[in-house]
């Protein structure tokens, strides 16, 4: 169970989230099985594996879209975008992993090796031996290796009510959670004052965290098996 005072809630239960998202067991077990596969390679250009609805791809963020088929390739700054009950596979060259829920955004840096979740959920893995990558989602910068874990980030009014927090900030909210390896960076937020600040922290298989932009991130823990198995 989620440790923290919202557990009830839709938005602080991974089995909840899951079914959101539309990722089954099988896409959790493939994705952890992909993780230990891959060496060397790199994060040049990745390829729509598979598509559900509505997933377009554009140039850029100013850029028009244009519907994503499976097997198109996508470049450095492209665009991803899922419209409401869809969802998308992308493959990097490296065999990393991303599965995006529905209403998500994302794009990449080749350079930076970052992967940029703007908005929505993702499920993601990393092979052990392809280098370090880093994730961006909302305040959240982190790097990883081999791993596995989901992000979600979504409108801070989304989940005040149901979560119950004291937050009366406007952005975004970031969930994130490991499901194997680890995953550490900082969370950005500011104070009252206007003060800025980054909590540096470190994340392994199990542990969560939700970070806010008016206070320090939340920390938790929730039930691996019970996430799968659900």
């Amino acid at each position: 169970m989620i440790a923290w005072t919202c557990q009830k809630a839709a938005f602080c239960s991974p089995t909840s989230r899951s079914r959101q998202w539309g990722l089954p067991l099988f896409a959790i077990t493939s994705l952890l099985c992909a993780a230990g596969m891959a060496s060397g390679a790199d994060l040049s250009q990745a390829v729509v594996r598979q598509k559900v609805n509505v997933v377009t791809l554009a140039p850029n963020l100013t850029g028009e879209a244009h519907s994503a088929a499976p097997g198109a390739v996508i470049h450095d700054e492209n665009v991803v975008r899922t419209g409401t009950e869809s969802r998308a596979e992308l493959e990097f060259t490296d065999l990393t992993l991303a599965r995006l829920g529905s209403n998500s955004i994302f794009s990449f840096d080749a350079k930076a090796r970052a992967m940029n979740f703007t908005q929505g959920a993702v499920l993601f893995s990393k092979p052990t031996n392809s280098g370090a990558i880093q994730l961006r989602s909302g305040a959240i910068s982190g790097a990883i290796t081999g791993s596995t874990g989901f992000i979600s980030t979504v409108p801070l009014e989304g989940i005040g009510k149901a979560c119950h927090t004291r937050s009366h900030g406007k952005g975004t909210t970031t969930l994130v959670g490991m499901l194997e390896g680890k995953i550490h960076g900082g969370a950005r937020w500011t104070d009252s004052g206007g003060r800025e600040h980054t909590s540096p922290f470190r994340l392994g298989p199990g542990d969560m965290l939700m970070a806010l932009p008016d206070g320090p991130p939340h920390f938790a823990q929730f039930d691996i098996p019970r996430f799968l198995k659900t």
